[in-house]
């Protein structure tokens, strides 16, 4: 029974020394895996070939600034050279001739549009000010036609009296029937 309980004890120990020398050799077997794959010639062909694309990109768009560079240049000097022709000097004479023109022009009727937004405001001022702007939106100018006292309140009127409204357009005389607070 003690041997056999020995080597059921060793039986254990030897399964447990195993699964983990296999466990062992997986782990390595993945790292060297995964350093084969990054050292793998095909994947640094491949890294630069990446690289040399992007070489050529940046020289393709070099050499496209380059020649924009060169073609403004040349547009600048070909517009220096057409400056000095009498032909062109009387073209631009006339441009700021026309210029002035439009300015003078303009000038005259933003004083004027001024001028008339000045009476407009002004015009709208006086109307708000007005009694007759405030009998247009409605309202009453109330009298009593006893004194042609301006009635501000209900209590300024008795019942019977008569009493007059001038309104926007015409005049209203009317009897009060009932006043209330």
């Amino acid at each position: 029974d003690e041997w056999r309980a020995q080597l059921s004890r060793r039986e254990r120990r030897l399964g447990n020394a195993l699964r983990q020398c296999l466990a062992r050799g997986q782990v390595s077997a993945s790292n060297l895996d995964r350093r084969l794959h990054q050292a793998h010639p095909g994947r640094r062909i491949q890294q630069r070939q990446q690289r040399l694309d992007e070489l050529e990109q940046r020289l393709v768009r070099a050499v496209a600034a380059r020649q924009r560079g060169l073609e403004g240049r040349l547009k600048l000097l070909a517009g220096r050279v057409r400056e000095h022709t009498p032909a062109h000097r009387l073209h631009r004479l006339r441009l700021v001739c026309d210029q002035f023109s439009r300015r003078l022009s303009a000038g005259m009727f933003g004083s004027l549009e001024r001028r008339n937004r000045q009476l407009g405001s002004m015009a709208r001022a006086l109307d708000a000010v007005s009694p007759l702007a405030t009998l247009e939106r409605g309202y009453a100018i109330v009298t009593r036609i006893a004194d042609h006292a301006i009635l501000r309140r209900s209590d300024q009127v008795a019942s019977g009296e008569r009493i007059e409204a001038r309104l926007a357009h015409g005049r209203l005389t009317c009897t009060v029937e009932e006043t209330h607070a």
